[in-house]
């Protein structure tokens, strides 16, 4: 019974800060909206609503997105 409370508590423990933390890409040289969207398997309609203000002829790199929820 112990065995399973400290795996369900390390679990819960993931999850909450899994959640806690904001997916985030640093924009690399040469990389595109479409780009990023594509590895990271989300659309650029997405990538832009989690990016108020974003500006895609204005992506530059070391700039740091906010990946959308899965």
């Amino acid at each position: 019974m112990r065995l399973f409370l400290r795996i369900g508590c390390g679990v819960l423990l993931c999850v909450i800060l899994c959640a806690a933390e904001p997916a985030t890409h640093t924009v690399a040289k040469g990389e595109t909206l479409y780009s990023i969207a594509r590895q990271h398997q989300v659309s650029v309609a997405d990538l832009l609503r989690s990016n108020p203000g974003l500006r895609p002829e204005k992506l530059a790199s070391g700039k740091v997105l906010q990946l959308p929820h899965p």
